[in-house]
């Protein structure tokens, strides 16, 4: 595992040297930052008494979060917007690792020194999953929020399970679809915790901020089109999805259709998350249950879907498991790993921008949704255009009917008995292998 994870951080970095450069003025790793001058302006707003939903606070650009989020972040307003930049991307980097290493922690492996060598290697090979590189490239808050949760969930202690599910979803309400997971789980205390820690995010606000808080829950909440167009190629929800089949041609759909496929897309990831949860697939329950509250909610740009990194854990881990030298039918299994790796790498798409001096190309690496183009061309791409547009949701859809075939109907995972050495929750840590 750890050879494998240093064969993808060497390819990683290849890519961002000659493909797309770390230092890039336009689409380098480090050099946007855009959502993290939004949340500084809305800290700012915060912080000077400015209206903080009503007028945009950086540019042309609009604060979308909570009030606790806004009041949080305030310590970001008092510091210059570089250093506030710079701060905001080592906070990033500490907790894409930190995800990587509770992950990793949570699937039974033994803390030693190949541990922590497959944590970084793992932690730079994500980089390249769109999620991930857009998530540093705006400098935005899902690796912090992933963290949160999952360390939340995975904790040995019941105790205070709960806190981060509510915590999180104070800040991005997306998170809050966890609790539906803690309750088809029988995790009744988690689920009361993660509602009361939210109920008290949503305290503070209104104490703190009074009417802009009102005015967020009341009204600012409900206006999707404050985060972007909903047809956008990057809003891999299932809303997104359908707004785009006008533009792709493909006629009109009307604009409530998503919510009874969320429904439907919701529970099968619930039923999902719960058939990972009763074989002792905990990590992989998670990872379905983040995806699907992406798939569900209205709008959900590509880097929301930062879940995929513990996916792909699972699925690499279960491969080393499962795979036998002497059955090759069980290599079949890296297809797995392939797939999450082929639906969120940061697949480069030129386009063409208007310069000073003229037209340029330039390479953007986006994601494979990136690749539709409106209206569709010859019908052999139909089927390509459709899969690239919803990439994330089919991710997701693949993921469900995977784990439910896996699970069989809700028992222990029934191949290779292997499998137990890591994930048995009462069986000794398992040492890293350097296969």
């Amino acid at each position: 595992m750890v050879a494998l994870a240093a064969v993808g951080a060497a390819l990683i970095i290849a890519w961002n040297i000659w493909v797309a450069p770390f230092d890039h003025p336009v689409f380098g790793l480090f050099n946007m930052g855009i959502d993290t001058r939004v949340y500084r302006g809305g800290a700012a707003a915060v912080w000077d008494g400015r209206p903080l939903y009503d007028l945009p606070v950086y540019k042309v650009w609009q604060f979308t979060y909570t009030p606790f989020a806004a009041i949080i972040l305030v310590p970001l307003a008092w510091i210059p917007e570089h250093s506030a930049q710079f701060l905001w991307n080592v906070g990033n980097v500490v907790c894409l690792l930190g995800l990587v290493a509770v992950s990793l922690r949570s699937l039974r492996f033994r803390i030693d020194g190949r541990f922590v060598a497959f944590v970084v290697l793992f932690a730079v090979s994500v980089i390249g999953l769109e999620p991930v590189h857009t998530t540093f490239w705006n400098g935005q808050i899902n690796l912090v929020l992933a963290l949160i949760v999952i360390a939340d969930q995975v904790r040995r202690s019941e105790r205070m399970r709960g806190i981060g599910v509510g915590l999180a979803a104070g800040i991005k309400l997306t998170p809050i679809f966890f609790t539906a997971y803690l309750l088809i789980t029988r995790q009744w205390r988690a689920a009361v915790t993660a509602v009361v820690t939210f109920g008290v995010t949503i305290a503070i606000g209104l104490a703190i901020l009074g009417s802009e808080a009102w005015g967020f829950w009341t009204d600012s909440l409900s206006q999707t089109g404050r985060i972007g167009p909903m047809d956008h190629p990057a809003n891999q929800s299932l809303n997104g999805f359908f707004a785009r089949l006008v533009p792709m041609g493909l006629g009109h759909t009307p604009s409530w259709l998503w919510i009874p496929v969320g429904v439907v897309v919701g529970l099968l990831g619930l039923w999902a998350a719960y058939a990972a949860h009763r074989a002792g697939q905990e990590l992989l329950a998670l990872s379905i249950t983040g995806m699907t509250s992406c798939a569900v909610s209205p709008f959900s740009w590509g880097h929301h879907w930062v879940w995929v990194v513990p996916l792909l854990m699972v699925a690499v881990v279960h491969c080393f498991d499962a795979a036998d030298r002497r059955r090759p039918v069980t290599w079949l299994w890296w297809l797995a790993p392939a797939t999450v790796v082929a639906l969120t790498f940061t697949w480069w798409h030129r386009v063409t921008v208007v310069g000073p001096h003229g037209h340029e190309d330039i390479k953007l690496s986006f994601g494979v949704f990136r690749f539709l183009r409106a209206p569709i061309g010859p019908a052999w791409e139909l089927p390509f255009r459709l899969a690239g547009s919803g990439a994330y949701v089919l991710l997701l859809l693949i993921t469900i009917a995977v784990t439910l075939w896996m699970c069989d109907g809700m028992r222990a995972i029934r191949f290779n008995a292997t499998v137990p050495r890591v994930r048995d929750r009462h069986a000794a840590a398992a040492p890293l292998d350097t296969e």
